[in-house]
């Protein structure tokens, strides 16, 4: 059953694809990751940027964790 699901959402993500004139390969492509935080970090509108510079990704998450530990508490968190 999870292969047919899966068939299905990539179908359905073709034909939206093809209505917006997206090209597939951008669609698929890895890492897909997407984040508003990083633009707020950046003092720019909180939009939705695909994040292609990994060690940024890495800093921002550290400093906002170093942020929070220095103003409300503590945690012990290991990013991966």
């Amino acid at each position: 059953m999870f292969e047919k699901d899966v068939e299905i959402f990539v179908q359905s993500c073709k034909d939206g694809a093809k209505a917006l004139e997206l090209n597939n390969d951008e669609l698929f492509k890895e890492p897909n990751i997407f984040t508003s935080f990083i633009a707020a970090c950046r003092g720019q509108e909180k939009n939705y940027l695909e994040i292609t510079d990994t060690a940024e990704l890495k800093k921002v998450l550290e400093d906002k964790l170093q942020e929070y530990n220095d103003n409300v508490s503590s945690m012990n968190l290991v990013l991966f």
